[in-house]
């Protein structure tokens, strides 16, 4: 009797072990890639079209809740086309900027390279693994315009009628200083295999000109969501 209620007793306690949740287990690098989109924002949106953006990353979690590591991303090509807000094309000038539709032949790509910080610890929920999280990144954007020509037709103040006025867009590099921001959400699926998705704000200085005098003073703007892949290990 004793030996059937000490069998008995092993049998509870196995199976109250399975069914307290394991600690959290995940591999300490991870190498991924991310085939997305990128979406200028602000005056850039007015300017220029989406464009396809693929990432890839390499990350260390050397804390609970901190990765670190880098990214490197190049966009296809945004194509220019939409409304040129800061330019007076009046002959001669009036002195204020008109606000001129345009579609154009011209791209602009982009390659970035940024050191970043991912903050958020992995939890467990129903037996699965997840990391909510916040990512901070600074680092370099080169970007560079395939010539082109642009096609403008609106009404300037004066006004005059501009009919697919023909203004070329010659080629051009201009490299800058950018930050971006974001939170993201990763699921382990498997011990090796990481996925999640995420949505970053890009801010880059001084690389584009929006009022066409010659100097890449102004800011660009875009935000990318992204469908990530790691492999862990």
């Amino acid at each position: 009797m004793g030996l059937k209620r000490s069998f008995r007793w092993l049998l509870v306690a196995a199976a109250a072990s399975a069914a307290v949740p394991s600690s959290a287990q995940v591999g300490k690098w991870e190498l991924g890639m991310s085939p997305t989109w990128a979406f200028p924002t602000h005056h850039a949106g007015d300017y220029m079209k989406r464009s396809f953006d693929l990432q890839f990353a390499g990350m260390y979690h050397f804390h609970e809740w901190l990765s670190a590591g880098g990214e490197l991303s190049y966009t296809t090509g945004h194509r220019l086309g939409g409304k040129v807000t800061e330019v007076d094309w009046d002959n001669p000038p009036d002195g204020r900027p008109d606000n001129i539709g345009f579609t154009s032949t011209a791209k602009v790509s982009w390659l970035m390279l940024s050191p970043v910080l991912k903050i958020g610890k992995w939890v467990e929920f129903e037996e699965l693994l997840y990391r909510p999280y916040i990512a901070v990144g600074m680092g370099l954007y080169h970007f560079w315009y395939r010539a082109g020509e642009n096609k403008l037709t609106g009404y300037t103040t004066k006004p005059a009628h501009l009919s697919e006025m023909h203004v070329s867009q010659r080629a051009l590099a201009s490299t800058g200083l950018g930050m971006n921001l974001g939170v993201g959400i990763d699921q382990q699926v498997f011990d090796f295999l990481t996925v999640g998705f995420d949505i970053r704000f890009h801010h880059i200085f001084n690389v584009v000109d929006y009022d066409r005098d010659g100097t890449d003073d102004d800011d660009f703007d875009f935000l990318i969501p992204g469908l990530r892949v790691y492999y862990v290990f």
